[in-house]
């Protein structure tokens, strides 16, 4: 089914099957929608018959995707975080391996930043407290972790790596003499160890929480000026347990040129890992500095990620340079 083709008979379902919609029915839908990198997104105007509930939600945010993991999380995953920082799910189904997600459409409340623009550091601190509490809740959580951070994976983690490791070698191919010598070498010596580092500290299970996966900048929904709300975190395709530094260190690092960087990334981390202490989480500074440089490697896997799912060069281009650059700053050579 395509976006265009949504009826208020599907939608109907589709609600009450969420338990949105007790009584009544959807008598008309308008369908706006566009297409993102790696889903297609529809924002929807409904209208209901007289016998539906006045609180019926009548503005919608309507996304397809062919991974199934974003569907786990909002069915299985958030019920069980309190107060968690993603937008209330009001209905899912799965349809010829496609995953279907209805969701209240915050845009008349909430905004994102503008593309490529990094936070400014106050918004970055509401973005790190956002992450910190999020991570606080599952901890070194052994039962879930156990339920779905197996050897193999949840479908995030080997979505990612199997990805990475294969396109490897068109992207060399493709980027010619654009990637050195030296950087070839060393992305080579990255996805040998990197990928064999991480699977041995989930599998320890230390320092090992429920991350959300893919928590750039963009991914935040921020209140509009002058409204009082919190963030939300959107797309949850990605999320697993691994460290908590992977995603501080995609929402810090790589989006940063290295003059931002030097300014507030240590005192970013640094408010990180204060918001876990107190939180209840023993977690050392001198622990927590070296996760996160650590996870400023693995940010090297992403460009070739992007690159093989065929996003545009301003997406991948200036990230590979990015990371390339912080994984100097770093000294992260060391650490392989």
């Amino acid at each position: 089914m395509k976006l265009e083709d949504i009826q208020p008979e599907w939608l109907t379902e589709l609600l009450r099957a969420g338990g949105s919609l007790p009584s009544g029915a959807v008598a008309a839908v308008q369908v706006n929608h566009s297409s993102r990198h790696f889903s297609t997104v529809a924002r929807l105007q409904v209208q209901y018959t007289a016998d539906a509930p006045s609180t019926a939600p009548t503005a919608l945010f309507l996304k397809s995707s062919n991974r199934p993991s974003e569907g786990v999380f909002h069915a299985e995953v958030k019920p069980t975080l309190r107060d968690a920082p993603a937008i209330r799910c009001l209905g899912s189904r799965v349809e010829q391996e496609v995953t279907w997600l209805l969701f209240d459409d915050l845009s008349g409340t909430h905004l994102s930043l503008p593309e490529d623009v990094p936070p400014t550091r106050a918004i970055y601190e509401q973005m790190v407290d956002c992450l910190a509490g999020l991570h606080v809740q599952r901890w070194e959580d052994a039962q879930m972790r156990e339920r779905f951070a197996t050897r193999n994976g949840d479908p995030s983690y080997g979505f990612l790596f199997k990805q990475t490791l294969g396109a490897f070698g068109g992207f060399v191919d493709a980027l010619e003499d654009r990637l050195s010598g030296e950087r070839r070498a060393l992305y080579e010596r990255v996805l040998e160890v990197w990928p064999r580092m991480c699977l041995e500290r989930i599998q320890r299970g230390h320092g090992v929480t429920m991350i959300h996966g893919d928590a750039h900048p963009w991914n935040f929904l921020l209140p509009r000026p002058g409204q009082a709300g919190r963030l939300f975190l959107a797309d949850w395709a990605d999320w697993r347990f691994d460290s908590g530094t992977h995603d501080l260190a995609f929402l810090v690092s790589l989006p940063c040129f290295p003059e931002q960087r030097a300014r507030m990334e240590q005192e970013l981390v640094r408010r990180y890992c204060q918001r876990l202490n107190e939180g209840g989480v023993r977690y050392g500074w001198e622990e927590c500095w070296l996760d996160y440089r650590k996870s400023v490697i693995g940010n090297l896997l992403w460009p070739v990620f992007w690159w093989s799912l065929g996003s545009p060069s301003s997406i991948w281009w200036p990230n590979l340079e990015r990371a390339v650059l912080a994984f100097q700053e770093q000294g992260c050579e060391e650490l392989l």
